[in-house]
């Protein structure tokens, strides 16, 4: 019966973290070099973190247990049960990380350590009296069970495998795959490439290996454009590792390349930024509801848009003059915020970068009338050092105060540039996480969850967001940030439990467990 299989997998990972460790890694074989993805799953690690094992998670297990009694034969669940008291009788290290990846047919592929077949089989057997899998067979040394057109089960004494097919074959076709796949060569695996052995050194809970080459074909021009070397996708590879900390989960990517020419163009790259100082937050309010900040090489990054060769074709040399003395006024650091938002206005921003003085825009002002980027606006002295734009319906204020230039659509906000909120987004506890970054990109589900549009939204009754707010009711911020490597951090408030654990206990909650 279908409906059973997410409870057999939950039961499963409860004793994940106690199973036998194998020493042997000969199941990597399975995993081509070529393959366009491979994450590794560390189900020993889920399984601590998400405190399955916990006192105050055994009445939902005993629930779950009841669940599956009443669904499955006898047989079966004696089975299951067996193997929840003693893991070893599964057949499968489930201390070792089970592998998921795409063959080079485009097959997904589930790949795990066998420590004892015929364990294997027997639980195989007497679960499979309530899934819709075939009879196992024996065949040149493996075992195998066709479950539909597109998907089978295959194992010998090393590996276990579980197909889903793109295309769909009869058994034999199946069982040729089976043999291909189980019998790969470790000199053909994946296991020896450099960035896969750099993706298990991150030792993360979830780590995934990709190829750029696999990506849409505007993502790789893009990548490509921005290296500035044809085929670059070919040689690039993303690595990225997914953490369950206490309070957060955090996602960590890089990029990967052995070519050396890619490398140090890339390292290049990195020196267009430098790091943020927040010099800027004070002058944020602490609601602000999300906002970015970047610090950067003016100079460097001029240079660099000059040798671009679509800004070469698109920008005239007199606007290309203008950006040029633009990004010569400002300093390094540029922060962008979102400070209010409602259904009936066009949300509320504001942009604040380090300047020496307002030259710039007075010379854009007396320049108004034949400058391309402010010709078909109107252009408004408001005071000494402060403008109005306006192209339609859409006012921009822009000024110089503080040795700061700003721009904001917001009048109020204009009104009281320069004075600083009691309560800052420098206050916010993701202030100390951004300082030092490259590239820092913030949203405050704090800030958020108080709008009254979403206050209206969470108390209408809906289901969904219902459940919303119960994740909001929990969460603090994401961030984003750069820093030779890319960071996705979600923040919860409760800082003290892990992360997956408190996910946990939020699907309980839905679920009625």
């Amino acid at each position: 019966m279908k409906n059973i299989y997410l409870s057999v997998a939950l039961l499963l990972t409860v004793v994940s973290f106690l199973a036998s460790c194998s020493k042997s890694d000969d199941y990597l074989n399975v995993i081509p070099k070529d393959t366009p993805m491979v994450a590794s799953i560390n189900l020993k690690a889920l399984g601590e973190k998400a405190g399955i094992n916990d006192k105050e998670n055994k009445e939902a297990l005993g629930k779950l247990t009841d669940i599956l009694k009443k669904e499955m034969n006898a047989a079966s669940f004696e089975k299951l049960e067996s193997i929840i008291e003693n893991p070893d009788e599964c057949g499968i290290d489930l201390s070792k990380p089970v592998y998921v990846f795409y063959s080079d047919k485009n097959d997904m592929i589930l790949a795990a350590k066998v420590t004892d077949k015929e364990s294997l089989a027997n639980s195989i057997k007497l679960l499979g009296n309530d899934t819709e899998i075939s009879e196992l067979t024996e065949k040149e040394g493996y075992s195998f069970s066709q479950m539909d057109g597109y998907s089978y089960i295959a194992f010998n004494e090393n590996t276990f495998i579980a197909v889903k097919s793109k295309t769909s074959g009869n058994s034999d076709k199946l069982k040729l795959n089976a043999i291909e796949v189980l019998n790969g060569k470790s000199e053909e695996s994946i296991a020896s490439d450099k960035g896969f052995i750099r993706m298990q050194d991150k030792k993360a809970d979830i780590a995934i290996y990709n190829n750029f080459e696999e990506l849409d074909n505007d993502y790789k021009e893009i990548l490509e454009k921005s290296i500035g070397i044809d085929g670059a996708a070919e040689e690039c590879k993303l690595i990225s590792g997914i953490f369950f900390e206490n309070g957060r989960l955090v996602i960590k990517s890089e990029f990967y390349t052995d070519d050396e020419k890619i490398k140090e163009l890339y390292e290049k790259h990195n020196d267009y930024f430098s790091p943020i100082k927040n010099s800027m937050l004070e002058y944020l309010p602490k609601s602000t509801l999300c906002l970015m900040s970047v610090s950067i090489e003016n100079d460097k990054i001029f240079e660099m848009l000059k040798e671009n060769e679509d800004f070469q074709k698109n920008i005239s040399l007199e606007d290309a003059e203008t950006i040029e003395k633009v990004l010569k006024s400002v300093g390094k650091e540029i922060t962008f915020g979102v400070t209010d938002f409602n259904m009936t206005e066009t949300p509320a921003i504001v942009v604040y970068a380090e300047a020496k003085n307002g030259d710039i825009l007075k010379e854009l002002y007396n320049n108004k009338d034949s400058n391309s980027l402010t010709r078909y606006s109107k252009f408004t002295e408001l005071e000494e050092n402060a403008y109005l734009i306006q192209t339609g319906r859409d006012n921009i204020f822009l000024g110089y105060k503080d040795d700061m230039i700003y721009a904001t659509n917001n009048e109020n906000t204009y009104k009281n540039i320069g004075k600083k909120p009691e309560a800052s987004a420098e206050d916010n506890s993701y202030a100390k996480d951004i300082k030092g970054k490259k590239v820092a990109y913030i949203i405050d589900f704090n800030a958020l969850s108080q709008l009254p549009i979403m206050q209206m939204l969470l108390k209408s009754g809906n289901a969904k967001m219902t459940a919303m707010g119960s994740v909001l009711k929990n969460a603090d911020n994401m961030s984003v940030t750069y820093d030779d490597e890319f960071t996705i951090t979600v923040q919860l408030k409760d800082t003290k439990t892990n992360f997956l654990k408190q996910m946990t206990q939020l699907a309980k909650e839905f679920a009625g467990i």
